[in-house]
């Protein structure tokens, strides 16, 4: 089954995460930090800027094991994904271009032992920029979504009125997308549509709505005189298996809903 695209720009809510409740491991990092910032506090040495850039290199390093324990990011099913975890979790849209790149020009100043030369300035942007990747990482970190509703309100079309569907995405399953929900068959396809999702169906039901506003069948109510119209809806459960474009946009969705 093939569906149109456009529930993926629907508006999005969390409505199930799943708490990990470990907060040693939670505030690690942030007492790393710390230490660094008092060192960059106390001193402006090369030795003192040595220091602190190995020790921001640690507190990047255990973030990221973090969430890589949590998702597995490795496994994405996407194609073309890059092999830098930084990358990755800017590919995902965790991180920005900005954010990744500073993060990388510290690793290579911490790696290849060249953190003498980095000015007290560049220090302190680093300082900056590793609490500002624990704090965007923060929920992810802590709460692991596991079902997003997407909704669309019926003043987006009054024609097919409003409409919602779940996803649920599980890293320990594959990442393979799962969705869920009530759509019009306008919004669907048996035949190949070019740029529509492709769907593996693994439920489908036909529902019809009675309600004012839809405008593909008439019928009267004796009763009340009232002219209602009627849309054929079709509930669906099923899997997207592409294309690439929808995985990869199906992980943004789910990176940056929490």
């Amino acid at each position: 089954m093939w569906v149109i695209p456009d529930i993926l720009d629907w508006s999005r809510e969390l409505i199930r995460t799943k708490s990990r409740k470990e907060p040693r491991v939670f505030q690690r990092p942030y007492q790393m930090w710390r230490y660094a910032e008092d060192i960059l506090q106390a001193h402006t040495t090369n030795a003192a800027c040595a220091d602190a850039v190995a020790t921001l290199k640690r507190v990047v390093d255990h973030r990221i094991r973090t969430l890589d324990s949590i998702y597995n990011l490795e496994t994405l099913p996407v194609k073309d994904k890059p092999a830098d975890t930084l990358a990755i979790l800017e590919y995902a849209g965790i991180i920005k271009p900005l954010m990744r790149r500073t993060l990388s020009e510290l690793f290579t100043a911490a790696e290849y032992k060249v953190s003498g030369t980095v000015e007290y300035d560049t220090c302190l942007t680093f300082l900056e920029f590793a609490l500002y990747f624990l704090g965007i990482t923060d929920r992810i970190a802590d709460r692991i979504p596991t079902e997003i509703m997407l909704r669309r309100s019926a003043s987006y079309d009054v024609s097919t009125g409003s409409y919602e569907v779940s996803i649920s995405l599980n890293p320990e399953s594959g990442w393979v997308p799962r969705i869920k929900g009530v759509l019009n068959d306008s919004m669907l396809s048996a035949e190949p549509v070019d740029n529509w999702i492709v769907l593996e169906v693994q439920k489908s039901e036909p529902r019809e709505n009675h309600e004012e506003g839809f405008p593909m069948h008439e019928g009267s109510n004796a009763a009340t005189g009232i002219t209602a119209r009627r849309s054929q809806n079709t509930y669906i459960e099923g899997q997207i298996l592409g294309p690439d474009t929808y995985l990869r946009k199906c992980l943004k969705i789910y990176f940056q809903t929490v």
